[in-house]
């Protein structure tokens, strides 16, 4: 099953409290749905696969001024029997894909703000903290407990944001924090 709810309750003209749960699936991809081997009773069939859900909880609140607004939320994301595909150098020359699951959990705080200096000159940005692990590794069980690659602890981004006369333009700034490029993160 998937489905998403959320609510919102309006503390004043000001002050909001937000929350929002869901639980979805990714679209399986043919590349990560193996088959039986040519020995197998049934050559070239389909192995079982398993769904990919992942399960999501937000809540935070929202603060709406008459030139500043700003959000602070706390979150947790779970992500079940997700089909990892990595390519690898078979040694002889080739590659070699290798398919295996993986299940990961995340929990963090994201803050957003955006500032209208001027009618014309807005400045938006935010910051997420976030603390990402594997909770199933098919490949090797010693992953568990690792960060997932490509996970950054810390994400943030500012833009500076002009629109006067017909003409915008904007200028932005990202920064993301240390990530491993590898699941044993020794890389």
């Amino acid at each position: 099953w998937a489905g998403a709810l959320g609510v919102a309750f309006k503390l004043n003209d000001q002050w909001n409290l937000y929350g929002n749960i869901s639980r979805g699936f990714f679209f399986p991809q043919l590349r990560s749905v193996g088959f039986q081997d040519p020995g197998d009773p049934s050559p070239g069939a389909p192995l079982p696969y398993e769904p990919e859900t992942i399960n999501q909880v937000e809540v935070g609140v929202k603060w709406l001024g008459e030139r500043f607004n700003t959000t602070a939320g706390i979150f947790f994301n779970e992500l079940e029997d997700r089909q990892n595909v990595d390519f690898v150098d078979d040694g002889m020359g080739g590659v070699q894909e290798i398919s295996f699951e993986q299940s990961t959990e995340t929990t963090g705080i994201e803050v957003t703000g955006s500032w209208l200096i001027v009618d014309w000159l807005t400045l938006d940005g935010n910051v997420t903290y976030q603390n990402a692990e594997f909770t199933k590794n098919d490949q090797d069980s010693t992953f568990v407990g690792n960060q997932p690659r490509r996970q950054p602890e810390w994400l943030a981004n500012a833009g500076l944001f002009f629109n006067l006369a017909g003409w915008d333009a904007s200028l932005y700034l990202n920064h993301v924090g240390d990530n491993y490029a590898n699941d044993s993160n020794t890389v």
